[in-house]
């Protein structure tokens, strides 16, 4: 009877999961007694543990592990109280899996050694779950964290490129993407151009540092206003590019925007594209609405910021005009009435000295003149060309009494590159005019009837200058004139014979400006 009671006692510990032990106190954890469930959990049957036979117990618990289940076991021991622990053992087959092991030291009758006994179970799904959910939450606290950094930047004052720049590596840190790079539209809302990068080589930057707004990549997710997951870029015709440039596997772009304004496009590169899903990419989207604000705070500054100069300007301006300029006006009087005076009592060499001081005054006024118009605001932006130019002259050359005309063939529509260019070099020919010339007469003529070319011709009257002597020098703003022209695959053309007046002419093709290279993206260039 008592046989049968043991038979069935070893039946029920057989039956139970997992392992129930008894074993010395030792570092090899020697069985004495383990149930049959110690094959399903390690591997190895219960006879080739007992005394070791096969292997020690001990060498199944990972080797990271050991020390910390022999010091809790130890404790556990000195302050009389049961003993818990999770660590992993390597199975019979190579595998690891987590065990928690509960159990309580005791000593044999005779008192002359210690034992264990305790039950052990398999905790591996637990364990694997637990983790899962430390790891989505150290993810979700990084990717707040980042979010909360990015807010806090949107606020600070600062120029827009730096910033930009630290937002970006937080948010390869929040998503743990391998690069990353910020395109913003400029002004005439035709081109996105790089502003930022991390991550990618020069030869890339150099292929998406200006890139249309209308086709790409990137201009699909700025006209759509959605962001674009590519898994494979190297199978998408517009991405594979950056395959090809970069070593990437995936592509992921949302649209920097603030209700259905678009300022640009933030891109993430990466090698695998497991890690980003739908979390990821709504993220992204959230910041992609944060550094909205970071663009739209930078044009507010710029925008006050040119205010207080406009005001500061036009306060100058009135300044001068009515102190210098009056003062100017009445010195030129003076003379007159000088030379006049001198010319009646037949003193020539007094009335020549007065006829100079009146000719100097004069050309201060015109000078003035000048410098009054530059410290104006410009209004080619909002009128064009053709009425920036008219202003130009009414407001310099013709209270200056030079006379003046403009002329204008063809009504072309012209892009607002190519009229502040043509602007910028009017303004240079007529300043020379103005300024060395000692002209009378000036003549704008502007000419866009050919469907490839514009034409821009400035002529004087004034005493003109030998053309070997510009060519040595390369004066007369020249230099400057030519540059701006190269931009359109232009030319400049001067024509000028001494004492009978000078002739500029630009010829420039209407194609876009040729862009060098860059990443410097100032407020300016904001739309």
């Amino acid at each position: 009877m008592a046989y049968e009671a043991k038979a069935t006692l070893f039946d029920l510990l057989d039956n139970l999961p997992g392992m129930i032990y008894r074993c010395r106190h030792d570092s090899q954890r020697t069985m004495l007694f383990v149930s049959a469930g110690c094959c399903e959990l390690t591997g190895h049957s219960a006879q080739a543990l007992v005394d070791n036979r096969v292997i020690a117990f001990g060498q199944l618990i990972h080797v990271d592990d050991r020390e910390a289940v022999q010091q809790e076991i130890e404790s556990a021991r000195r302050e009389n109280r049961p003993y818990g622990c999770i660590y992993r053992v390597v199975t019979a087959g190579g595998q690891e899996r987590w065990v928690w092991d509960n159990g309580r030291c005791s000593t044999v009758d005779d008192d002359s050694f210690w034992i264990s006994e305790g039950y052990i179970t398999d905790a591996t799904e637990q364990t694997h779950a637990v983790q899962q959910l430390e790891q989505h939450l150290a993810d979700r606290t990084r990717k707040l964290s980042a979010l909360y950094d990015i807010l806090g930047t949107a606020s600070k004052p600062g120029r827009l490129q730096p910033i930009l720049s630290q937002s970006l590596k937080r948010v390869l840190v929040a998503t743990q993407g391998d690069a990353g790079f910020i395109h913003l539209r400029e002004k005439s809302g035709e081109y996105l151009r790089l502003v930022v990068r991390k991550g990618i080589t020069k030869n890339l930057a150099a292929k998406i540092s200006v890139v249309s707004a209308k086709s790409g990549l990137m201009a699909w997710v700025a006209h759509n206003r959605l962001p674009l997951l590519i898994p494979k870029i190297s199978e998408d015709s517009r991405s594979i590019y950056l395959a090809e440039a970069s070593g990437f596997s995936f592509y992921v772009g949302v649209p920097i925007m603030r209700g259905r304004r678009i300022w640009g496009t933030l891109s993430i590169l990466g090698k695998d594209p497991a890690q980003f899903g739908v979390d990821e990419v709504a993220l992204l989207a959230s910041i992609g609405e944060e550094l909205s604000i970071v663009v739209e705070n930078a044009r507010l500054r710029r925008q006050a910021e040119r205010l207080l100069v406009i005001q500061e300007r036009n306060r100058l301006a009135r300044e001068l005009h009515d102190s210098v300029t009056q003062s100017l006006y009445s010195l030129t009087l003076f003379a007159e009435a000088g030379r006049r005076k001198a010319e009646a009592s037949q003193n020539e060499e007094i009335a020549e000295y007065f006829s100079q001081i009146g000719e100097t005054g004069q050309q201060a006024q015109k000078e003035m003149r000048l410098m009054l118009h530059k410290l104006r605001p410009p209004i080619l932006s909002k009128e064009g060309l053709v009425r920036a130019l008219q202003q130009r002259l009414n407001a310099v050359e013709g209270r200056a009494g030079v006379k003046h005309q403009l002329l204008v063939i063809g009504e072309k529509q012209l892009t607002p590159a190519l009229e502040d260019t043509l602007y910028q070099i009017a303004q240079e020919a007529l300043n020379n005019a103005l300024k060395h010339a000692m002209a009378t007469e000036v003549i704008v003529r502007l000419d866009s009837q050919d469907d490839q070319q514009v034409i821009l011709s400035v002529e004087d009257n004034g005493r003109g200058f030998e053309p070997n002597s510009l060519l040595e020098n390369g004066g007369l703003g020249l230099i400057s004139m030519r540059e701006r022209a190269e931009m359109f695959d232009g030319r400049i053309t001067v024509q000028s014979i001494p004492g009978q007046g000078t002739v500029v002419q630009a010829y420039l093709t209407e194609i876009l400006p040729s862009i060098d290279v860059r990443e410097s993206f100032d407020e300016e260039d904001l739309p």
